[in-house]
């Protein structure tokens, strides 16, 4: 794929051996324990394309996540009367970014490769019939990579339950750039230099 355009060969023509899962593949990749603390093994093909396809979604429901719930509650702090997200909200997700900042892109993308007819088939089920999955693989990170980096504190309103950003031009953001704000820049600078990483091995030519 150059950009988001169709499939490109070297990925469509991939295809790992009959009776090979992603499971299994993925229980030789480095990091297997990290990986098998964070992921949820139960349909995770499916998992995997439906968070790839919802990130740039404007919502998503839990079920559909192919990735743990971060432990800890989220965390907020009073200033001048209004709320903010905790300054110390971002030291959940210190584990998860260690982890997914050192995946070998390389590898991860390889398996990927290997998998890819899986995840195509998987894709077009749910509703893209003439779709092609590595393209929403990149709009989503292409999506990630624009999210923002608020300087300063971020001030939250919480008109239910759940607490949202105060300012709508934030609130207005995708599923993903909403959870790329609130992990902290730090935090989200990592991820987008492995994201980053990652995209141009799956936009290469050859």
């Amino acid at each position: 794929v150059t950009g988001v355009q169709t499939c490109a060969l070297p990925i469509c023509e991939y295809t790992a051996h009959p009776g090979d899962t992603i499971a299994s593949a993925l229980a030789d990749f480095p990091g297997r324990e990290q990986l098998l603390k964070f992921m949820l093994p139960a349909d995770l093909v499916q998992k995997i394309v439906l968070t790839i396809d919802n990130l740039p979604a404007d919502s998503m429901s839990m079920q559909y996540r192919a990735v743990v719930a971060m432990p800890g509650a989220f965390t907020v702090e009073r200033r001048d009367s209004e709320a903010i997200i905790g300054t110390r909200n971002a030291r959940r997700y210190d584990a998860f970014v260690t982890f997914a900042s050192g995946l070998d892109a390389r590898r991860l993308v390889a398996v990927y490769k290997r998998f890819y007819p899986q995840f195509q088939k998987t894709y077009r089920s749910i509703g893209y019939p003439d779709g092609h999955f590595n393209d929403r693989v990149v709009q989503a990170i292409d999506d990630l990579l624009a999210a923002p980096t608020p300087a300063g504190a971020i001030f939250l309103d919480q008109p239910r339950v759940l607490y949202e950003y105060a300012e709508s031009s934030l609130e207005r953001r995708s599923v993903g750039q909403r959870m790329m704000i609130r992990i902290g820049p730090e935090h989200a600078a990592k991820l987008k230099a492995k994201l980053r990483e990652i995209r141009a091995l799956l936009t290469q030519e050859n």
